[in-house]
């Protein structure tokens, strides 16, 4: 069974440091004006992994949102065991250090801490995500986990 999962990930976007998350040249490519604000951009559709990246300019704030779509083999428990099964982050998910729960409010619901590596040359980064999710139901056809 081919399961979709689909992240939704708002992030402030650092344009003035020094240790940008990424280069000018990319930043200028996500500012050009024939791309309109506030819709999502497809910047990577991987056909071989099933992944498919977006891209979005927050009108009015200093965040950039993220989607990241793919598609994976096995079950919907299978999966989930996966996606929390926080301790084993680092084999289950590239470049991943460490991550942790930080506070559970509910079962659809919680706080978690990770590192990841950034490329050479650059410090590790870490980031505190709220996470929400919606369970699959046969209504919608599909279970969301939203981090922000």
């Amino acid at each position: 069974m081919k399961i979709t999962q689909k992240l939704l990930i708002s992030g402030l976007l650092l344009a003035s440091s020094q240790t940008a998350f990424a280069a000018r040249d990319e930043l200028d490519e996500l500012r050009q004006s024939g791309i309109a604000a506030d819709e999502w951009q497809l910047i990577r559709n991987d056909k071989r992994h099933s992944i498919m990246q977006y891209v979005k300019r927050d009108l009015g704030k200093t965040l950039r949102s993220f989607k990241i779509e793919y598609e994976v083999e096995g079950t919907l428990d299978t999966i989930s065991r996966v996606s929390f099964d926080f301790p084993n982050y680092k084999r289950w998910y590239y470049q991943i250090k460490e991550a942790k729960v930080l506070k559970k409010v509910s079962d659809r619901e919680f706080y978690y801490y990770q590192i990841h590596q950034a490329p050479a040359t650059l410090p590790d980064r870490d980031v505190v995500l709220h996470a929400t999710i919606q369970p699959y139901s046969v209504k919608t056809g599909y279970a969301l986990m939203t981090l922000e």
